[in-house]
């Protein structure tokens, strides 16, 4: 019985220097270290899976979350960012490749295509003792075959195309295996339209609100003190930017966030934990419990400045009074930073 044909691959390569490609750097910088090692596992889980395809529907990305040990947020956001950035292609029916993956690997299909093939190449004549038929029957014998049966030799698919068979396999059976072209067929398989998407992507410049939302990011992960192996709440602040800063609140968010550190500073309140500032994921960080939209931090703020009971904190920070009356029309919201005032006398 013959071997099942071979349609993903054991191992991949890659240079060195991978991670100053520059989309890979964009992926490094929204989703830190940590990301870079979900992007990796998602290289592994496409060389491990038929024709270097996975499909990320809900339900399978729910499977990879618990394969690879992180949420299906993060897997998620990671490939929403590769696939802007071109290094993946997501199709409508949430199939997901890697044109670079599939470079990659078109040297290893090539040579267990040359393999295959060898292993089917004819047989040398046996002598009619041994098999029964004559030598100069077995090419009109394979004629008469595929005559009586509608069909044509079949040839070897290149390997650039997606074939991936065990040299054990030859002739027709190997031919059933090989994925359908036309529409349905994946682009990394058939390099149909879909193969161009990359290099549109790629070149699609980034919103504007971008920078903006990595400032804000920066800003907030110093606020809470985060280090560098802090990469979950680190990532899930960067999603949080980048959420309300997609969704057209990247303004409101920046001013609720310069009161709040300004406010908190001035009064001398405890300021809330990184997570229970940003509120819940699930929920779009739009719950009524989230810290940055509880209050409305512009208005505490001012009502602060306004109350006898800090005016002692205000002067300290700013100076004096006449100071003060200065840097409110010249300073702007990100000015309002500095040391944690002493407690009130």
């Amino acid at each position: 019985m013959a071997r099942p044909p071979k349609l993903n691959a054991e191992w991949f390569t890659h240079m060195g220097g991978l991670r100053n490609d520059r989309r890979v750097k964009a992926i490094r910088t929204a989703t830190g270290a940590a990301g870079y090692g979900i992007f990796h596992m998602v290289l592994e889980a496409l060389t491990d899976a038929d024709y270097t395809t996975l499909s990320v529907d809900a339900f399978e990305l729910e499977l990879l979350a618990g394969d690879f040990g992180v949420s299906v947020t993060e897997i998620d956001s990671l490939l929403q960012i590769g696939q802007r950035v071109g290094y993946f292609l997501i199709d409508e029916a949430n199939m997901l490749t890697c044109p670079e993956l599939n470079k990659w690997l078109e040297m290893h299909f090539e040579k267990r295509n040359r393999s295959r093939n060898r292993g089917s190449g004819d047989k040398l004549p046996q002598p009619v003792t041994e098999t029964g038929v004559s030598v100069t029957e077995i090419p009109h014998n394979t004629i008469q075959y595929n005559t009586i049966h509608n069909t044509t030799p079949t040839h070897p698919t290149p390997a650039a195309e997606g074939c991936v068979l065990s040299k054990k396999n030859e002739g027709e059976v190997a031919a059933e295996k090989l994925p359908a072209e036309g529409p349905d067929a994946s682009a990394s398989h058939t390099r149909g339209g879909g193969a161009d998407v990359a290099t549109l992507v790629e070149f699609q410049p980034e919103p504007e609100w971008a920078e903006p939302m990595r400032r804000v990011a920066a800003q907030m992960i110093a606020y809470w003190g985060l280090a560098e192996y802090q990469q979950q709440p680190r990532m899930a602040l960067t999603r949080f930017c980048r959420t309300l800063f997609q969704g057209g609140q990247g303004e409101v968010l920046q001013q609720q966030f310069t009161a709040y550190r300004a406010y908190k500073e001035l009064t001398g309140e405890r300021r809330h934990d990184w997570d229970s500032f940003i509120g819940k994921e699930a929920e779009q960080f739009q719950n009524a419990d989230a810290g940055w939209l509880k209050t409305n931090w512009v208005e505490a703020l001012a009502a602060a400045r306004q109350n006898p009971k800090y005016a002692s904190a205000q002067h300290r920070h700013s100076g004096g009074p006449a100071a003060s009356a200065g840097r409110a029309t010249t300073l702007d919201r990100d000015s309002y930073t500095g040391r944690r005032p002493a407690a009130a006398a």
